[in-house]
């Protein structure tokens, strides 16, 4: 399977690592994410999001948190974690994020509306594929998201965005 070129990018003025990390663009999509002094910038044909964060010990961000599931967990999300030990709650976060940008609407994604691209089995809906990234210093957590390059473009979009609204679903 082909992947996106991924680059990470480490500049200890944050300045400099976003003028860096923009001078990357090419003609491809382009996303990048920043947790400083790192960044990372994903090239692709089509759609692609990309995320990274430094987990830090926070409440908040626990899966036992009911508030955190209820504001950022799907119940398929809930659902399928159980099957996934390895799973953290920055993982659903991060994969999220890297998500919401390659949906190409990142304010309008509503996390608990969303299976998690970290539980899709085997990194896959429909057409579209989500990968932890590799190589990245211990202390940070990342994923990217994005369209395979035979897919069209409507029905992968639609496949993004399927799970309902709560209000449109039996099970909320």
């Amino acid at each position: 399977m082909t992947v996106p070129s991924l680059t990470l990018l480490s500049d200890n003025d944050p300045h400099s690592l976003r003028r860096r990390a923009r001078s990357l663009a090419t003609e491809d999509v382009v996303s990048r994410s920043y947790a400083d002094p790192f960044a990372v910038v994903a090239s692709w044909t089509r759609e692609v999001g990309v995320d990274i964060v430094r987990p830090v010990d926070d409440d908040r961000f626990s899966l036992d948190d009911p508030d955190f599931r209820a504001l950022i967990m799907s119940p398929e999300d809930c659902s399928a974690r159980g099957s996934r030990s390895t799973v953290s709650a920055w993982d659903i976060w991060s994969s999220k994020e890297a998500a919401a940008k390659a949906s190409g609407d990142p304010l309008g994604y509503v996390p608990a509306q969303h299976f998690s691209p970290c539980l899709w089995p085997e990194g896959r809906l429909g057409p579209w594929r989500a990968l932890r990234i590799a190589g990245l210093p211990d202390e940070l957590t990342g994923w990217v998201v994005f369209l395979d390059e035979v897919a069209g473009t409507s029905s992968a979009m639609a496949a993004l965005r399927a799970i309902p609204k709560p209000h449109d679903r039996d099970d909320v």
